[in-house]
């Protein structure tokens, strides 16, 4: 895996950063679920998802982009199993 970031090249167009600091995150996707439409039910189980490995300093985060803005909010539940 990822022992270390030497450096970190920035480009944005013509106006570059030049000033504050920003986070590098190095992240594992554990699933990826599409949420097409409004009220869209999508369920995975730790079978389907093939029992990721969540090790004991994992930060889990959970992004979502919807498909527009009629998607809706998205409704989680995460249960991680132990042992």
């Amino acid at each position: 895996g990822v022992q270390k970031i030497d450096s970190v090249i920035v480009t944005n167009g013509s106006t570059a950063m030049t000033a504050g600091a920003f986070n590098v995150l190095i992240l594992r996707p554990l699933t990826q679920i599409r949420v097409p439409v409004t009220n869209f039910i999508g369920k995975q189980n730790i079978i389907d998802l093939g029992a990721p490995v969540i090790y004991d300093d994992s930060a889990i985060i959970m992004t979502s982009q919807p498909d527009s803005t009629a998607t809706g909010t998205p409704d989680v539940l995460l249960e991680i199993s132990n042992g």
